[in-house]
C-alpha cells in the first residue's frame, strides 16, 4: 500500500469519526421511528470500520502483528464473518 493510500484511509477514518460525533448531537430515535441521527451514526461507524480494515492490510502495519493474527484457511474466515454480520443484522 502506498503512502498516499494510507494517508487517504486515515483522513477517511477521521472524517467518519467526525460524522459519528456530530450524529450523537442529533436525535437517535423518535416516537415515529429512527431519528435524524440514526443513519449518520451507523454509516459513519460502518465507513470508519471499512477504512480501518483496509488500513490494517498495509504490510508495514501488519508486520508487528504477524504472530498474533490467527491463520484462517481458505474461505473459512469469510464465511464466519458473513454469518456473524447476518446474526448482528437480524438481532438489531
Amino acid at each position: 500500500m502506498q503512502r498516499i493510500h494510507q494517508t487517504a484511509a486515515l483522513l477517511f477514518i477521521v472524517g467518519s469519526a467526525f460524522v459519528v460525533w456530530e450524529a450523537l448531537n442529533l436525535d437517535y430515535y423518535s416516537k415515529l421511528g429512527p431519528g435524524a441521527g440514526f443513519f449518520p451514526f451507523w454509516l459513519g461507524l460502518f465507513f470508519g470500520c471499512c477504512h480501518l480494515s483496509g488500513l490494517s492490510k498495509c504490510p508495514e502495519i501488519r508486520q508487528t502483528q504477524r504472530g498474533s493474527l490467527p491463520s484462517w484457511g481458505g474461505g473459512t474466515g469469510r464465511i464466519v464473518s458473513i454469518l456473524v454480520a447476518l446474526v448482528i443484522l437480524v438481532g438489531s
